[in-house]
């Protein structure tokens, strides 16, 4: 009996040092395969922002935008945008890879959008006002946590009925979410060439009402004044009211430069 015991204990040895050894080769191989997978990640990567780079190059076309009424943007085809893109362009030094942007807005982020980074969020819509900020109020208060920044650009279209309650609800975000909120004020419109084109905002009315929504904000909220901005530096619209591409970009620049 005692020999039998010898024996199985020194089988129970080996079968002991035997599942030690296999655990060792399965770690081994699983490493192995994690570094593979990493480096292809890394490759498509490196590929896509290649591509990204190029395209942003040869792209520098204005956009096609459709007539409107009394400033309200009459393409209604894009949809809420949540952007995952990894482009490299000028300016990119301003942007804070530790923050999540996310941009709420109307034609005018639409036509940002092509400049977004990885960090960056687009929830934005041709021809929208205040309805579609409500709209989209869950949406954006699932998308923020503490390295949020909200961005809200909204207004061209609907200032003069919605400007009030613009100041209620942006008041409300700042003071109920837990990242900075930031409202950017409605930039300026060349005036002569968008009668041509059947829009009717003056910046004199801009001017004022951007002037009560200051007026309106609580501390909280702060100011991007890119209005000022765009008056003091110029910038290019294709139809008085939408700005082309090198502005586009301007504005996203001047933004991610001023957001703290």
């Amino acid at each position: 009996m005692s020999g039998n015991k010898k024996r199985q204990r020194i089988l129970k040895l080996s079968m002991l040092g035997l599942e030690a050894l296999l655990l060792s080769a399965v770690i081994i191989v699983s490493v192995s395969v994690i570094n593979n997978i990493n480096s292809v990640r890394n490759n498509i990567n490196n590929k896509i922002i290649t591509e990204n780079q190029a395209n942003d190059n040869s792209n520098e076309t204005n956009e096609s935008h459709s007539n409107g009424d009394n400033g309200e943007e009459s393409d209604n085809n894009a949809a809420v945008l949540s952007v995952n893109a990894a482009v490299v362009s000028a300016g990119a030094d301003t942007n804070d890879l530790n923050r999540h942007y996310i941009f709420v807005g109307d034609s005018r982020y639409v036509g940002m959008k092509k400049y977004s980074q990885s960090n960056d969020t687009f929830i934005a819509k041709n021809g929208e006002g205040y309805a579609f900020l409500i709209e989209n109020l869950t949406l954006i208060q699932n998308s923020v946590d503490k390295d949020s920044v909200l961005i809200i650009g909204l207004g061209v279209n609907d200032y003069a009925r919605n400007y009030k309650n613009y100041i209620q609800i942006v008041n409300e975000l700042a003071i109920s979410l837990q990242c900075p909120v930031y409202y950017m004020l409605i930039n300026p419109v060349d005036e002569e060439k968008e009668f041509q084109y059947g829009y009717t905002v003056y910046n004199e009315q801009i001017d004022k009402y951007n002037k009560l929504m200051q007026e309106g904000f609580d501390s909280s909220v702060r100011i991007i004044d890119t209005n000022s901005y765009l008056k003091s530096t110029g910038f290019n619209t294709v139809d008085g009211l939408h700005y082309d591409d090198s502005t586009y970009k301007k504005i996203y620049d001047y933004i991610k430069s001023n957001v703290l």
